[in-house]
């Protein structure tokens, strides 16, 4: 049986240690593969958004509690309370590959949806028929 190359070993072990650091901007850490808590936004109509956050990625399969955890927290940034629905949520993990044979090293869990604020002038069916025309 062959031995994995030492090069493998390396990034593995680069992964498993330097995989869920975050660089302090959330924005950056979210389109950079194996950062940890990053997320992305837009606003669809006052008071409603769209949240897409990653949670921490690492050697074989994170939480998917990582990534509820960095959405919830911009969905109460973006609303100004905990007080917001979720809607059209979608929870998933993504495959972390390593060098150019592409090995997976780990699985990193996501969350996108739409946060309803409860100050926000659409009413929920509203939103829901407005979050559908976008798709």
């Amino acid at each position: 049986m062959k031995r994995p190359s030492a090069a493998v070993a390396y990034l593995a072990l680069c992964a498993l240690f330097v995989g869920c650091a975050s660089s302090g901007d959330p924005v950056a850490d979210y389109y950079y593969p194996g950062r940890g808590g990053g997320y992305i936004d837009y606003q669809l109509a006052k008071g409603l958004f769209h949240v897409a956050a990653k949670g921490s990625g690492g050697l074989f399969i994170s939480s998917p509690d990582s990534a509820r955890e960095v959405w919830g927290k911009r969905a109460t940034e973006l609303c100004g309370t905990t007080e917001y629905k979720e809607l059209s949520v979608r929870e998933h993990f993504i495959n972390l590959t390593s060098g150019p044979s592409q090995v997976l090293i780990g699985m990193q869990p996501h969350k996108d949806g739409y946060a309803l604020c409860k100050n926000a002038e659409a009413s929920e069916a509203e939103a829901l028929a407005l979050i559908q025309k976008r798709r």
